[in-house]
């Protein structure tokens, strides 16, 4: 009996050490892993073959955790994940070749992805500066390009991750909204940030409640502008529909250029194209209404700007038939001489 109990004893501390022996072992190989996958990336080819295995065996996680490394990464990351799986997922990447490119610098190496000669992707790679020798890689995306066009320093967030100062350009300029006066140099000036190597449209966003952010209508800007009050979003409301009955009106034909010119500043593209527009077009009708008015995204731009967007129905009555003309515009206004003019439209229609 007390040799059962013996033997019984010895298998328990058999399988103990065995057990013992696997983690060691385990921890062992692990820790070898993570040594050969640091070794290899201390190479750019290295670290390009290392990505690449990467997306083979669709570590997507892994890719995303990387990509931080090369560059702040504001794409969300199920959106980030998604994209890869879109673009390579279906593909056969084991004959992939790389061209470095001659837009390469101190700080980013890029490198081309070729299947059979012809480009797939972009991959950006960056050498840690953390006294580490290994390079971190990332997929260049080009489907958006971001600026973000503010007068003053308050916090700014792309898609809810803080952005900083190394995202400034050195360049500061008007807000890009007042890019078609003649004269830019009457534009508010504005610092400008930009942002790349994003996927969708970014939601821009500060936590200083005493300002907004507003999207530009046709194009990847945001501009940064200071909140009004109520009585100031009731008279920038005042000069939006106002402009835009006049406007709606001419080009009807009911109503005069004169009416329009008197809301808009003379040294514009936008005046220019008015003066030239041919409003002989619109079909026959008996009278015109408004209705369903909105306004939206008011905000000042320096001391002198503004920028806001309204949206109504235009309704046109042929006998008692009614057709009803949904029209949204945002509009750029700057004060001359203590006039508030139109300086820009963009018809934001959906």
């Amino acid at each position: 009996m007390v040799f059962m109990k013996e033997m019984k004893q010895f298998h328990k501390n058999c399988l103990k050490a065995f057990g013992i022996l696997m983690l060691i072992a385990c921890c062992f190989w692990l820790h070898l892993y993570k040594k050969l996958e640091n070794y290899e990336r201390t190479t750019q080819s290295g670290a390009l073959n290392y990505y690449i295995s990467l997306l083979q065996n669709r570590q997507y996680d892994r890719i995303y955790e990387l990509s931080s490394y090369v560059e702040t990464q504001f794409n969300p990351r199920e959106t980030y994940i998604e994209y890869l799986k879109l673009t390579y997922e279906w593909r056969d990447l084991s004959q992939l070749t790389f061209r470095e490119m001659y837009y390469s610098d101190h700080i980013f190496t890029y490198y081309d992805m070729l299947d059979e000669g012809k480009k797939i992707g972009t991959l950006m790679l960056r050498q840690a500066d953390n006294g580490v020798t290994d390079y971190s890689v990332l997929v260049r995306i080009d489907n958006r390009n971001i600026y973000i066009e503010t007068d003053q320093d308050v916090p700014l967030y792309v898609n809810g991750i803080a952005l900083d100062d190394t995202y400034k350009t050195t360049e500061v300029k008007n807000f890009g909204v007042f890019d078609s006066l003649d004269d830019p140099d009457l534009a508010p000036q504005a610092a400008r940030y930009h942002v790349d190597n994003l996927i969708d449209e970014a939601v821009v966003t500060t936590s200083d409640e005493a300002f907004v952010v507003v999207k530009d209508a046709l194009k990847d800007s945001y501009y940064v502008g200071k909140k009004m009050s109520a009585q100031q979003q009731h008279e920038a409301q005042e000069l939006l529909q106002t402009f835009s009955e006049n406007y709606a009106k001419w080009t009807s034909e009911d109503g005069s250029f004169a009416s329009v010119r008197q809301c808009v500043y003379r040294n514009t593209d936008l005046y220019d194209a008015l003066a030239s527009f041919n409003n002989q077009y619109f079909s026959l009708h008996d009278r015109v209404d408004f209705e369903n008015w909105t306004f939206t995204d008011l905000a000042y731009l320096g001391e002198d700007g503004m920028i806001g967007t309204v949206s109504f129905d235009y309704v046109v009555y042929v006998k008692e038939e009614r057709h009803v003309y949904q029209n949204t515009y945002q509009l750029s206004l700057m004060e001359f001489s203590g006039k508030w003019l139109v300086t820009s439209m963009a018809i934001a229609n959906e």
